[in-house]
């Protein structure tokens, strides 16, 4: 009779440690503190896993798993911990919550841990999708070319050799330009009678 008093006693086992748990996993999981979260879900997890808090940990430990944000990003361990969450369905217990989210999450650590030409194509690496539902493997970008020293050179010989005539056609353009002022002055001139 005393043995359940004496274990919900314990210390971390009060509701009240339990909130400050769920709280610190939640606000750490919002901020991207990854690691603090893992902690703190994980902690929920194992020392109140009879509760709704300690089940839903499981779901949360999977999800920021899965975040691709996540720098110890592991579908592994994530699929290990939504499969936990929806074994935790008993007659004892009430469904998940978040049965049909965990799901769909487990698929998808499922996929990314099998070998990448396995998966779904959606899910295989540079695979796109096209309007009308066929897969199409993405461009990939030409192989980077190298440029021997005399290439260089011989380039920039005729980038110099083509400004050079470029230089020359405007100055070409520009004494036009000027004998055809002259021109026209001279005849403005002409035609401007003198006054006596």
């Amino acid at each position: 009779m005393l043995l359940p008093a004496c274990a919900t006693l314990r210390p971390g086992r009060s509701d009240h440690g339990m909130d400050e748990l769920w709280r610190a996993a939640h606000t750490a999981f919002a901020q991207e503190r990854f690691a603090d979260a893992e902690r703190g879900f994980r902690r929920v997890a194992a020392e109140f896993p009879e509760r709704r808090e300690g089940r839903e940990a499981l779901f949360y430990l999977g999800s920021l798993q899965m975040d691709p944000r996540n720098p110890r990003w592991e579908p592994d361990s994530a699929a290990a911990s939504l499969r936990r969450y929806l074994e935790r369905d008993s007659v004892a217990l009430p469904r998940t919550l978040r049965r049909p989210e965990a799901k769909v999450l487990l698929e998808i650590a499922n996929q990314l841990n099998l070998p990448p030409d396995e998966r779904v194509p959606e899910l295989q690496p540079r695979v796109i999708r096209n309007p009308p539902g066929r897969a199409q493997s993405a461009p990939t970008a030409p192989p980077p070319r190298v440029v021997s020293a005399a290439e260089s050179l011989a380039e920039i010989e005729r980038l110099r050799r083509q400004v050079a005539e470029r230089d020359r056609q405007i100055a070409a353009k520009d004494d036009e330009i000027r004998r055809l002022r002259d021109e026209m002055e001279r005849i403005r001139k002409t035609l401007v009678p003198r006054r006596p």
